[in-house]
């Protein structure tokens, strides 16, 4: 049997401070074909495995960044103090209905072109980044919407849903037949058509949810996306071991680092604030879009909470049966912080959350919370969302109906839906409490174009978990695109009817016609863009220097930014 790689390097990018690639879970898209196959073909292009020169250009450019830190560096505290907060690592995660090549085409390429623009203009003001930063796209196994033949859908059905296939055009055919040449009376006619029409729906209709490829980009995120994503950030945290390991002085051995690295955990340690800023800290922050957003919270899970040693001592100040014991949501033990490391070199920076395809309790202090290791352990959270995104708020709840345990219509609705529910018509930076920012769901509590809050039943939000958490709302955004072509370009929103479902109408329209994209435009507009990468690699504490009349832009972009409270009763 031929060897395998669990993950793949299809294109990279490689600088002095800065190295890009696109890494591919090998996990097939269907069972059968064992692992993925390359080389690939795409439109005009040919993907192929590059990992083992990405690698040695990766390892590289790290120990000649290295390097320069060393000079002058006479011991490894010295050295590993110099490194901190110049390290970065930013991993962006693709959605549902992704396959490679388009994830080439749209994201790595995208990416690149958009470092190699940045890197001319630094260039011209004889200016550096300053911080080494790998940059990865992570592609997962998924499949374009449609994309399966009808016969390849065909010869996959199992055989209950093929023996009422055939069952119901049996009967049709039967039955007309006796209806034509016995004279059947109406009644039984009538009977005959309505069960094989019924036998027919029905088989169509599963048909169609496979040839959809939603629930099986749900299964290939939740079994292949997640761990093999942790198998890239575990061997990122072995690369950087080694590299560092071999440029400090004085050190030897990985061991002997990790031993430098324990010793010494930190001021903020220390002073018990819970996020402590070990020695060459490397940051590691996510963006995600749409299902990618399941993908990297569960990520995160997986890599935290499990680990941490202080999970247990967390548990015990809740009560002294842990898990087990009552507590008050709002309790002062679950608000305790929690340090954002992972291993010994990495720390939690910037999670960027894009039209998140997670259900809206993840705000809530219920148990469907996905993003609650990510609230308590990320330095800040960005969540970028719009009332008018059709995909989520029409197509997603309707795919979730199926899987998702939820009792009311409202409880479906999707988290990439949030947006603020007060000054509709005031773009800018605001602070918000839970009660002020919920969805607008059609029929919701009973009325067409009604409020909800998150407060309200059936969510009962009482506090968001210690994070520092904005909600950007784009319900608005306009720009111009970064294409350069004409047109709606990513706007979001239609300037159509004000009454909110034919709104959702008239946007779903636009989407399929092309003249906007309501889920994916985030990363269409220059702006909205160019601040996506902003907020990833410093977050908002750079924001007044990189924007220094940020409220004009918001304002020009009708983007509203909320920067969101716990409410005061909480």
């Amino acid at each position: 049997m031929p060897s395998i790689r669990q993950l793949v390097v299809i294109d990279y990018t490689a600088f002095s401070d800065t190295t890009h690639m696109l890494v591919r879970s090998s996990a097939p898209t269907n069972a059968e074909e064992g692992s993925l196959r390359l080389p690939l073909q795409g439109q005009g292009e040919t993907l192929r495995d590059q990992t083992d020169e990405a690698l040695r250009q990766l390892r590289s450019s790290l120990a000649t960044f290295l390097a320069g830190f060393r000079a002058g560096q006479q011991s490894s505290e010295s050295f590993l103090n110099a490194l901190q907060g110049k390290l970065k690592i930013v991993l962006n995660i693709h959605g549902y209905s992704t396959p490679l090549p388009n994830f080439h085409r749209h994201a790595f390429l995208a990416t690149k072109n958009k470092l190699a623009r940045d890197r001319a203009a630094l260039a011209t003001s004889n200016q550096t980044f300053g911080d080494y930063v790998v940059f990865i796209d992570y592609s997962w196994p998924s499949e374009q919407a449609f994309s399966l033949s009808p016969l390849s859908v065909l010869r996959a059905t199992p055989f209950l849903l093929r023996f009422l296939l055939i069952l119901a055009l049996l009967i049709a055919l039967v039955g007309g037949k006796l209806a034509f040449h016995f004279a059947v009376a109406a009644g039984w006619s009538l009977l005959i058509g309505s069960l094989a029409g019924v036998l027919l729906g029905i088989s169509v209709a599963l048909l169609l949810l496979r040839m959809v490829t939603y629930f099986r980009d749900r299964d290939r995120a939740a079994s292949a996306a997640v761990y093999d994503g942790v198998e890239l950030v575990r061997w990122l945290h072995q690369i950087f071991l080694e590299e560092i390991t071999t440029a400090a002085p004085q050190i030897h051995k990985v061991e002997e680092l990790r031993t430098l690295l324990k010793d010494d955990p930190g001021p903020a340690a220390a002073a018990g604030t819970g996020k402590a800023e070990g020695k060459a800290t490397v940051e590691l922050s996510l963006l995600a879009h749409s299902m990618g957003c399941f993908v990297a919270t569960q990520l995160v899970r997986t890599l935290t909470d499990v680990f941490d040693p202080q999970a247990i001592q967390r548990w015990r100040s809740i009560g002294t049966e842990g898990p087990f014991s009552a507590a008050d949501p709002c309790g002062p033990a679950l608000d305790r912080s929690i340090t954002g490391g992972i291993g010994d070199l990495f720390t939690l920076g910037q999670l960027v959350l894009a039209s998140p395809d997670i259900p809206v309790w993840a705000l809530t202090n219920g148990r469907s919370n996905p993003l609650q290791a990510c609230l308590r352990r990320f330095r800040e959270v960005f969540l970028f969302t719009n009332d008018a995104d059709v995909v989520l708020r029409l197509l997603s709840t309707l795919a979730n109906f199926f899987v998702f345990p939820s009792s009311s219509r409202e409880g479906g609705y999707r988290l990439g839906n949030v947006v603020p529910l007060e000054g509709r018509d005031r773009w800018g930076t605001r602070r918000l409490d839970l009660n002020q920012i919920g969805f607008y769901g059609m029929g919701s509590v009973g009325r067409l174009n009604t409020p909800l809050s998150l407060t309200q039943a059936p969510f009962k939000a009482r506090k968001v978990p210690a994070s520092h958490l904005n909600l950007i709302d784009c319900t608005d955004y306009c720009d111009e695109p970064v294409s350069g072509r004409g047109g709606w370009g990513p706007r979001l929103a239609s300037r159509g009817p004000g009454w909110r479902p034919l709104r959702y109408l008239f946007t779903l329209l636009a989407f399929v016609r092309g003249k906007l994209d309501p889920h994916g435009g985030y990363f269409q507009g220059v702006f909205c863009l160019d601040l996506i990468y902003q907020l990833l690699l410093s977050g908002s504490t750079k924001l007044e220097s990189a924007y220094p009349a940020l409220e004009d832009k918001l304002n020009r972009h009708q983007i509203r930014w909320i920067d969101v409270q716990n409410p005061p009763n909480c």
